[in-house]
């Protein structure tokens, strides 16, 4: 056998040695490194649950301190309860109500356990409970913890199942009850208040994507869980709780020293899981209940992610390993010579000197590898210079654009600041004119009355063309947000008729967008279906959700619709689709959200609602959108 081929096999050999050694180590180390990535995430996501939660509870807390001290109850109770303070603190649980969706009871119970005043909300609608239906509730524990806490604290009761009469409610309600102990200017207490929240607003969802998320008592009944048979076992009498799943203690670690845990199914038989814990305390001075908040997603997650990984680095060490017996062929064959001149060529140019040549001689392989060398090294001096003036003619345009857009919405600014300054004029006029003419004619009052209801008119245009021309040129900054508190403030903000009902279905938990653009969109979306809906009364559904790589918005009226030739028209700015007397407005909010829809590739369309009436609004925009100006590529779909 040759010496050149014994060279290439034992190199050969002595690569694929390394090779393997190398892919077990890395192996080890990207397995271990995954499932501790895993287990941080798992950790990260109980923490923030947490979080949320404690949140959530801060609110609690201080709307029940604010109703115990009110001005309302302290009058209803100096005041002996008359009609009038009944009717005022009436009004003060019904806003309560009305301010926040995850309350859905709110009570003031005297010091005989008997409720006094009651604001229930039945099926999204708010009412005062009358004299008649009030009940007695001195038997339940926390109306006697509630009358045995001193002034100004709070206290929160077990997250249990709602119950009316004596019997659980159904379907079931998960309740927390926050009470706070109401005191008269004198000190002496006169009864408490009790704030029922559900519970399913201030507890994690069942699961994210992989992740599975678990709350306990301390008694080891599960308040939520994946399975929702698993809830409220004790309550029920269903025997379900923690040690009917798992075989490892897990009710008493360390109180409130988040840490990580790995449990396997009952009896051994289940699925490995890495698991993450913290407890939550709402007031340890209050003796308050400690609730376990358990994340777990399964040990294979973080196999199933090092497994491509772990091909692509078995890929790479073969691509390596046959580079490596390549040049130890070319070295038995003693051409190690000419390949250390073209490696010195190929530094030279690294380093900068674009003008070397590697030598052409001969006809065999180096030779050709030195040609292709010098082809490829002209070609990248050819490239390097039309890479140089791409970028400098890209500079130049970037700078053009730059001061264009800059030109532009500072032109737009002083016409919208030129154009208010007369209409501040036209405004004051009228007034005016009524103070100059003691007595005036009503032809010449109504004309001046038009005078300011066309100037207001065109005061509300002119802000709103500025505002549309200027749309996303100073920056946007995206944000991962609960879009639930931006809907409840867009409808606060909106003040919809009492006539109105709103149902919202938010099926994702957080969004990734630019927060005012994301209110801008639900306000016009919204503001639209009360504004041209036919009728006194109307229902209205805003849907937020997930569908693929998109985020979903929907509005979803009952109002008279849209008819198919105008749905080419409503997203053009300026159009209103009705007149200014009959409450049309400046024609640009679906300009807006086109414009927006636009800016980020996405889309907007209307269809008709499902049923015999209304239409529906589908804004569809990316689930994780880059950072970006005005793309521009957007436009408004039309459905049929």
């Amino acid at each position: 056998m040759r010496l050149s081929a014994k060279a290439a096999i034992g190199t050969s050999l002595a690569v694929a040695l390394s090779a393997t050694l190398v892919l077990g180590y890395f192996s080890t180390v990207i397995s271990q490194n995954l499932e501790a990535g895993v287990r941080a995430q798992v950790l990260s996501q109980v923490q923030r649950q947490a979080d949320v939660t404690r949140a959530e509870l801060g609110n609690l807390r201080s709307d029940a301190l604010a109703l115990a001290a009110g001005p309302a109850l302290r009058a209803f109770i100096e005041e002996g309860g008359g009609g009038g303070r009944r009717a005022a603190i009436e009004a003060r649980l019904v806003t309560l109500l009305d301010n926040h969706p995850e309350y859905f009871q709110a009570r003031f119970i005297g010091l005989d356990g008997m409720e006094v005043v009651r604001v229930d909300r039945v099926g999204g609608a708010i009412a005062v409970t009358p004299g008649d239906a009030l009940q007695d509730k001195s038997s339940r524990g926390y109306v006697r913890d509630m009358l045995a806490l001193p002034a100004g604290y709070v206290g929160y009761s077990d997250i249990t199942l709602n119950r009316e009469d004596g019997r659980i409610e159904r379907p079931l309600r998960p309740t927390l009850r926050v009470f706070a102990p109401v005191f008269d200017a004198a000190g002496i207490r006169r009864g408490g208040v009790v704030i029922n929240a559900q519970a399913r607003a201030i507890l994690p969802p069942r699961a994210i994507g992989n992740l599975s998320f678990r709350v306990l008592n301390e008694a080891g009944s599960y308040l939520l869980h994946p399975e929702p048979e698993m809830e409220f076992g004790t309550e029920l009498g269903t025997g379900a709780a923690s040690g009917t799943e798992f075989a490892t203690a897990l009710l008493h670690p360390e109180a409130g020293i988040p840490g990580e845990v790995e449990l396997a199914g009952s009896s051994g038989g289940g699925e490995a899981l890495l698991a993450a814990f913290e407890w939550i305390v709402p007031d340890e001075e209050a003796g308050s209940p400690r609730w376990l908040f358990v994340a777990t997603v399964p040990r294979s997650d973080a196999a199933a992610l090092a497994s491509p990984i772990l091909w692509e680095l078995a890929l790479v060490v073969l691509l390596i390993a046959g580079a490596t017996c390549l040049i130890g062929w070319v070295w038995a064959h003693k051409v190690t010579h000419r390949v250390d001149e073209l490696a010195k060529i190929a530094r030279l140019i690294s380093n900068g000197d674009r003008d070397a040549v590697a030598e052409e001689k001969g006809t065999d392989e180096v030779s050709d590898m030195a040609r292709a060398f010098n082809t490829m090294t002209e070609r990248l001096r050819d490239l390097l210079a039309k890479e140089q003036e791409a970028r400098e003619l890209l500079a130049l345009m970037n700078v053009e654009l730059k001061r264009s857009n800059a030109e532009l919405e500072n032109y737009a600014r002083a016409a919208a600041h030129d154009l208010k300054t007369p209409l501040r004029a036209l405004s004051a006029l009228p007034e005016w004119i009524e103070e100059d003419l003691n007595t005036m004619p009503d032809a010449v009052r109504e004309h001046l009355e038009e005078m300011r209801r066309q100037t207001r008119r065109l005061q509300e245009l002119v802000d709103s063309l500025l505002q549309y021309s200027i749309l996303g040129r100073a920056g946007s900054r995206l944000e991962t947000f609960d879009p639930r508190p931006v809907l409840d403030s867009v409808i606060a903000a909106l003040s919809l008729p009492e006539s109105f009902s709103l149902n919202r279905r938010i099926e994702i938990g957080r969004v990734s967008a630019v927060r005012t653009e994301f209110e801008i969109i639900l306000r016009n979306l919204v503001q639209n279906a009360v504004k041209h809906h036919d009728r006194e009364a109307g229902l209205i559904e805003v849907r937020v959700a997930e569908e693929g790589d998109l985020l979903v918005i929907e509005v979803t009226d009952d109002g008279p619709g849209v008819a198919p030739e105008e749905r080419s028209k409503i997203f053009q700015p300026l159009y209103a689709g009705k007149s200014w007397d009959d409450g049309g407005g400046s024609g640009l909010g679906l300009a807006f959200v086109d414009r927006i829809a636009q800016r980020w590739s996405g889309s907007v369309r209307v269809q008709p609602a499902p049923g015999q009436r209304g239409a529906r609004f589908r804004v569809t925009l990316p689930r994780q959108p880059r950072e970006a100006g005005d793309h521009g590529s957007g436009s408004a779909v039309l459905a049929a």
